[in-house]
């Protein structure tokens, strides 16, 4: 049984002096417009990424329907030109009902914006205050660096982190549907090593799978959706020695 009451641990994200929870309560599939919470604002780190525009209706995914850029209803809402960025996190800020984000992370790479005009924006961005920090998330190696590259030429504000797919079931070599992941043998031989490691250790195979994502990145981003599973999925002091890894 998972602590009712679990301690999440601290760390620093990249080469900032931002720290972070482990792990971060990703929020996308939960959330209420009636929700309200007493934490202040100093005590949470917000982090939310920019590129597909937010539409109007649950029904439309927008990822799916770049079309609707190009209507009246959500032109330079999305992707990562100066006009989208600035219209985006300004819908963020009202959304979160707050006056800055920590974090904000562009979602992938734009083939229609340059890199100077977006990392410009972004840098405008941080030093107008409303954001502090600055990542990106689904881009390939050389694109990360571009980025990286002309704001170290200009000067501007650098991102600090990237957002990548990582678990012991993660492989990039998957055909079909985008949402789905067909299994393999070898993933079953990793379930079955996940489950005799969390026997081994008391523990779920959830935590057993987090304590392994955590001993390689910053931070796991779980989606919990039950106040049970957010504090499974805290696995403070549940570590794993080199030859478990």
């Amino acid at each position: 049984m998972p602590e009712t009451n679990p301690t999440a641990e601290y760390r620093q994200l990249g080469e900032s002096g931002l720290r972070e929870s482990v792990p971060i309560f990703g929020g996308m599939t939960v959330g209420n417009s009636k929700w309200s919470h007493n934490i202040p604002r100093e005590n949470l780190v917000t982090m939310t990424k920019a590129f597909f525009f937010v539409p109007s209706g649950p029904s439309t995914l927008s990822m799916l329907r770049p079309d609707l850029l190009h209507t009246k209803e959500y032109v330079n809402q999305g992707v990562l030109s100066r006009a989208a960025l600035f219209n985006q996190v300004d819908a963020s800020l009202w959304r979160l009902r707050t006056s800055y984000i920590d974090v904000l992370q562009i979602h992938t790479f734009d083939p229609t914006t340059s890199f100077a005009e977006t990392m410009k924006a972004l840098h405008d961005l941080v030093q107008g205050g409303k954001m502090r920090y600055l990542g990106a998330a689904n881009v390939r190696a050389w694109q990360f660096a571009e980025m990286q590259r002309v704001t170290e030429l200009n000067g501007w504000a650098p991102s600090v982190s990237v957002q990548v797919e990582y678990s012991p079931l993660y492989r990039v070599d998957v055909s079909g549907p985008p949402f789905d992941k067909w299994r393999r043998e070898s993933d079953n031989k990793i379930i079955e090593r996940v489950e005799e490691l969390a026997q081994k250790k008391g523990w779920s195979m959830a935590q057993a799978a987090l304590a392994w994502v955590a001993a390689g990145v910053t931070a796991p981003i779980t989606g919990a959706n039950t106040p049970a599973r957010l504090s499974e999925s805290i696995t403070t002091g549940k570590g794993l020695s080199e030859e478990e890894l």
